[in-house]
Parts: C-alpha cells; structure tokens; sequence
C-alpha cells in the first residue's frame, strides 16, 4: 500500500508563560516524580529555576541530572537512564537545546525497553513507547522537541548517528519564549540557522507531502521576518515566539519528510572541525541550495516566494542569494575560520556520502558535485 503515515507530539504549548502548563500535563497524566535532564550550566540557571518554581508550587518531587554534554554520546543517555530507574521516577523533564532533550528521549526508550541505548540506535528499533518526555525547549532551533529523532556521538569513532523511533516522540513539547530572551547572540544565531535549515530540506526531501509542505513554508516565512529581529533586539518577544514557532514547524516538517545534503555535509563537518550544529549547517545552506536550484528549481523558487519574493522565475536566485545573507548577518564563521583544509575536500565529501540523511536528499549526487559544493563554500564564491 502507498500512503503516508504522520508523527509528531500528542500535545504541544508555545508562546509566552506556557511552561505553567507543565503542572497541569503533569497532574492530568497522573505522573508522580520527575528526572529533570539538562547540563551542568542550566542547572544553575534561572531558565530551569523556573522550571523547577512550576514543580514546587504544584507539589510534585523531582531530581536532576546534570550532565548532558554537548554532542551527547550513549554512556551520556545510559547514565540519565540509570539514575531515572534509581530515584523510581516516572517521567523526565528535558530542560534546554537539543542535547538535554535527545538525552531525555534516548533515557526514555531505554526506561520503557531496557538495555543499553546502544540496542536502539537506528531506524524506529524499539518495541514499547518510551517513558513520558516533557520538553522544555530553550533554544529556538533544533526541533527535537517536536520529532521523532535523536543524534548521538561516538566519540572514539568521531560519529555521529542520527535515529528515527516514533517511540521517543515527546508527550508534551513547551516553547516558551521567556526563557529565550537572554540567548548569547551566537546561541541564537546558530539555532536559528538550524531550524531555516530544516525547512529547506523539509521541502526539499524526496518524502515531502502536503503536510510538511505547508509547515516548511510557514517555518522559512517566520524566520525570515523575525531572525533578524531576534539577533538585533533578542528581548523582542513577538520575534521570539516566532522563532519558537519556526522551530518547532520545521521540526514537525523535516521529521516527517526527512533530511538532504545540507546535514549530510554538516554533520561530517562537525567529525572534522568541532563546531556547533547550527553553524555547520548555515555554512553550507546556501551552496547546496545553488546546487539544487539547477535541479528542482520551482521548490526553490517557492522557498523565495515564502521571503516575499513575488517573480517565480527570479525568486529561486534571490533566496539563495537571501539566505546568503543571513548567514553574514548571524556571523557564521566560513570554513577556512573554522580551520578547515582544502585538502581534506575530497575525505568530507566521502563521508557526507555515507551520511544516512542522504538517503531523503531530492537527488542523489555524486562524489564529484559534493566536493563542488564544498569548494564553492571553502571559495566563499556566492559573495
């Protein structure tokens, strides 16, 4: 049978004061203690103070792990599994980016499923839903908080494996734009770039449908009205609910059709140079774009329509040019800042091959036209 199948979170609250609601989740679902995962900094912080304020005035008995790392690897997951069993918690709330909550969602299929992470890691691997996630999104950029996907590193490998299991779909997803407001401006750069990046390749990915069509667009128009706002007035509050919400639809949208060449090429830079996500992937947006604006030209163009561009036949152009300017603007270092090598070409270009996000790519290119792609980005030649 052809027909396509949805996931994405059962409930989900953004905009301003929304972490109140997390009592109200946690009460109705009849839950009863909470492992709080994040990383040491946030501990400390006024973000999860605020969290934890919620929790207090309701009653309701947590621990914290704090030792999410960045790029968190399976021992990472495994250890927040291990203390969630410990103190006999029944859910997990994940406090921060990507990393908390892939460490939340990775500890939670573990609860349900037993084991190691390590037996998960793939393609939809487990049997039973993992224990009930709360996600409280602090950065408006990777979507975890609303897919079915977790990335974890091996670090002695220097991988990164990317899993889709419908099973770590959190129960609930919280954006509240409050705990934004106080971003370094690089945080908030990078992040941003990442959510962008998602609804490109959204619409982009062989497996776009109807449904992540209209959530890509909507999420590209969000941040193109406000990521500019955000990094120039990061207290501006309607700017960054609209980023919460660009996120967050972008997450929904790439979740469902899959990924292409712009991660395939920025998560095997990220085994080269150690830099964050969302500055791996903004480097290479725009070129990749240029390179499939010659192949599916007319999605490109309704990318550009999306930023306002109304000429059809000129807005595939614009909006790679466009987006090459918001990645000035949000100070994406280039790759030869990064420390990056001409001669390692053709070695990233390998590996971006094997990256299992390729598989979604609207064209499979060949080794050649990716090491095109990144000499054009090494040249900085869309200048």
């Amino acid at each position: 049978m052809d027909y396509t199948e949805l996931f994405y979170p059962p409930r989900f609250a953004v905009g301003p004061g929304s972490i109140q609601a997390i009592a109200d989740f946690i009460k109705e679902a009849n839950l009863t203690c909470a492992l709080i995962v994040t990383d040491a900094f946030l501990a400390s912080s006024p973000v999860t103070a605020a969290v934890t304020e919620v929790l207090k005035k309701a009653g309701i008995p947590y621990y914290v792990f704090d030792r999410v790392i960045p790029n968190p690897d399976a021992a990472t997951v495994d250890a927040a599994a291990a203390l969630y069993a410990e103190k006999k918690c029944d859910h997990l709330i994940a406090v921060g980016g990507g990393s908390p909550i892939d460490v939340a969602k990775g500890a939670s299929l573990v609860a349900a499923n037993g084991g190691s992470i390590q037996h998960y890691i793939g393609l939809n691997r487990t049997v039973h839903q993992g224990a009930p996630v709360i996600a409280v999104n602090t950065t408006a950029g990777t979507g975890s908080e609303v897919t079915q996907a977790f990335v974890l590193t091996d670090r002695e490998k220097h991988t990164k494996a990317v899993s889709i299991d419908h099973h770590c779909l959190v129960a609930f997803a919280v954006s509240d734009p409050y705990l934004m407001q106080d971003l370094p401006a690089e945080v908030t750069a990078a992040t941003g770039m990442d959510a962008l990046s998602h609804a490109v390749e959204a619409y982009c990915a062989v497996n776009h449908n109807p449904f992540t069509d209209g959530l890509a667009l909507q999420s590209v128009s969000l941040v193109d009205r406000s990521f500019l706002t955000v990094l120039e007035e990061p207290r501006d509050l309607d700017g960054r609910t609209d980023m919460c919400w660009a996120a967050a639809l972008a997450g929904y949208a790439f979740s469902n059709s899959g990924l292409g060449l712009i991660h395939s090429i920025g998560f095997q830079l990220e085994n080269i140079c150690p830099l964050p996500h969302g500055q791996a992937v903004g480097l290479f947006m725009p070129y990749v774009m240029d390179f499939h604006r010659q192949i599916i030209p007319e999605r490109i163009a309704d990318l550009g329509v999306a930023c306002g561009f109304s000429d059809q036949s000129l807005a595939a152009k614009q909006v790679v040019g466009h987006f090459y300017g918001l990645v000035r603007a949000a100070k994406i270092p280039t790759l030869r800042e990064v420390g990056f090598s001409a001669a390692d070409i053709p070695a990233l270009a390998a590996m971006a091959m094997t990256d299992p996000t390729l598989a979604t790519n609207t064209v499979q290119p060949t080794v050649e036209e990716v090491e095109e792609i990144i000499e054009s980005a090494y040249c900085d030649d869309l200048r």
